[in-house]
């Protein structure tokens, strides 16, 4: 199968990379390199690994990698941070309307799109009443508002389009982050041998970024 990630230089996307090419597919990847690519040199030598920079507001250049693959696994979007007002116009922008667009191209060109939202778009709970796809949403964040108009757009155009609401991802990646809960506490545990918590009584769901890799090749 070929299948195009974008943002696939990223926490996620390079995860994902690595096990769709050991399971045997052929990946293109896309993404704008913001964080330099040097985590992904390795790939470079396996005929199954096409890589092109670009941005996803750029769909003249994106279409015709959409049009050659089998299906689209869209990652690519700005992450939270700390809901920056400042960014809000551009979060909006490529996290929501690039998204919807790129869902347009897919349903252009007959592709599936695999879309990674975020379980934020629930926002906060009141209860401890259990969370299904039918739940309503409630995003409170800027980000999770960006993904919430996103999922929205892209079922209207693809009503068959694979939508996953992650989980907080956690766990090692050739492109780390440690703005990750989990990360987090994980590296002031052994860098400075103690871990803050601003509110015990705060919970949050957490998944590896290997379960999500394994989760999307299995929905394929």
């Amino acid at each position: 199968m070929d299948i195009l990630i974008t943002g696939n230089c990223g926490y996620v996307g390079s995860i994902m990379t690595d096990l769709f090419l050991k399971e045997g597919h052929k990946v293109i990847g896309y993404d704008i390199l913001m964080h330099g690519k040097e985590h992904m040199i390795h790939f470079e030598d396996n005929e199954n690994y096409e890589f092109h920079k670009g941005d996803t507001r750029d769909f003249d250049k994106i279409e015709p990698l959409i049009e050659k693959s089998d299906v689209v696994v869209h990652l690519a979007a700005i992450p939270r941070v700390d809901d920056c007002l400042d960014i809000e116009p551009e979060m909006y922008e490529i996290n929501s309307n690039a998204s919807i667009e790129i869902a347009r191209l897919c349903l252009k060109h007959d592709k599936k799109i695999v879309f990674a939202s975020t379980c934020s778009v629930y926002g906060m709970l009141e209860d401890d009443n259990e969370i299904t796809e039918e739940s309503e949403a409630n995003p409170t964040t800027i980000y999770a508002k960006t993904k919430a108009e996103a999922e929205l757009g892209i079922q209207r155009l693809c009503p068959d389009a694979l939508i996953c609401r992650f989980a907080t991802a956690y766990g090692f990646s050739p492109r780390m982050r440690y703005d990750l809960f989990i990360n987090e506490v994980t590296r002031d545990a052994y860098v400075k041998k103690k871990i803050e918590l601003f509110d015990p009584k705060v919970w949050r769901c957490f998944i590896n970024t290997k379960d999500m890799a394994r989760g999307v090749l299995f929905l394929l």
